[in-house]
């Protein structure tokens, strides 16, 4: 096979050579010389092709007679690594793949623990006869081929996302990561399915995500197993956070009743970040601004003041400012006896 190309390869570098001075002005003496080394090299290249040779080439396979119970765990080798001896012509063929399938039957052979194993002995005529007449197997590289299958009823199993996933700073995750679909089917030996308690994704990682992202994920392959299907769709929910301030009247808890309390200023200014998607339903409302009486101490001039009600989805909160001057008075016995009466 290889004269056959360095003949094509010699007659190219020799047509460019004699060309080169023609095109500068050459004469008919060159078109006469180049018709006669054109016929001749046609002549030496038909000769090559009855010239026998050795070629290496990958030969396609199909499998028959699958029994009906059963499917591949791992799709089986398409193609066996072969050098191969025939004439020129014949080689050229292989080479370009223009040759039929060879057939293995499986119905010769008979699997065990979900698996067959084809031997190279077993190999060696089953290439053989699907070669050409002519055309001699010179070497099989394969030692043996080998094919793991399972039942044809499968089993659902959950998938588990492995992953590292980095929110930016001025966004969110608002929602579970979705994973579809959630269940796959897994094909095997019944020794190996009571083994498998869910199907882990190759590894995702992703960094500073700032908006909703979805990719395709693989699944990790398991020897003797097939998964159906073998990708999953992983869709991480991320929204942009926003800035808000609210103005809130600042209240008080755990005070005794028979004192009560005055803040200087009475409101403060809280500022969130939160979803984009919530900003329109964020009000004054959703939160609570105290001072508690169990920060009081004798010299303590100010008060800190805290939030005890923060819907879930704030992620950050500054309160301005974050304690305020105060003033306790003790109230009255008749006020507290009035107040209990109306009570």
């Amino acid at each position: 096979m290889k004269k056959i190309f360095n003949s094509i390869a010699t007659f190219v570098s020799v047509v460019k050579a004699v060309l080169m001075p023609y095109n500068k002005g050459g004469n008919k003496q060159i078109l006469v010389f180049l018709l006669f080394l054109f016929i001749s090299t046609m002549f030496w290249f038909l000769q090559s092709l009855n010239d026998k040779g050795n070629i290496n080439v990958s030969l396609p396979l199909e499998y028959v007679n699958i029994p009906n119970d059963v499917i591949f765990a791992k799709e089986p080798p398409t193609s066996i690594n072969v050098q191969l001896r025939d004439k020129g012509l014949n080689l050229i063929n292989y080479s370009f793949g223009r040759v039929s399938p060879i057939t293995i039957d499986l119905s010769a052979f008979k699997g065990k623990n979900g698996r067959v194993v084809i031997h190279r002995e077993d190999l060696i005529p089953i290439v053989s006869e699907g070669l050409k007449s002519s055309t001699e197997l010179i070497t099989l590289y394969s030692d043996s081929i080998t094919l793991l299958y399972a039942n044809k009823k499968g089993v659902s199993k959950p998938v588990k996302l492995n992953s590292h996933i980095a929110i930016s700073y001025n966004s969110i995750k608002n929602d579970s990561i979705l994973i579809t679909p959630s269940l796959v089917t897994v094909y095997a030996d019944s020794s190996i399915l009571s083994n498998i308690n869910e199907i882990e994704t190759e590894f995702l990682s992703l960094k500073d995500i700032s908006d909703t992202t979805v990719v395709k994920l693989k699944l990790k392959e398991i020897y003797g197993v097939k998964i159906e299907p073998d990708e999953v769709e992983i869709m991480v929910p991320v929204e942009e956070l926003i800035s808000k301030r609210i103005k809130l009247p600042i209240g008080h808890i755990n005070f005794p009743e028979n004192i009560s309390v005055l803040t200087f200023p009475a409101n403060a200014d809280i500022e969130v970040m939160i979803p984009i998607s919530q900003f329109p339903k964020t009000d004054k409302y959703k939160f609570q601004l105290n001072v508690d009486f169990r920060h009081y101490k004798n010299d303590n001039k100010k008060l800190p003041l805290e939030l005890t009600k923060i819907p879930d989805y704030v992620e950050r909160i500054s309160i301005i400012p974050d304690s305020v001057e105060y003033i306790l008075e003790r109230k009255a016995v008749s006020t507290i006896v009035t107040d209990s009466l109306e009570n």
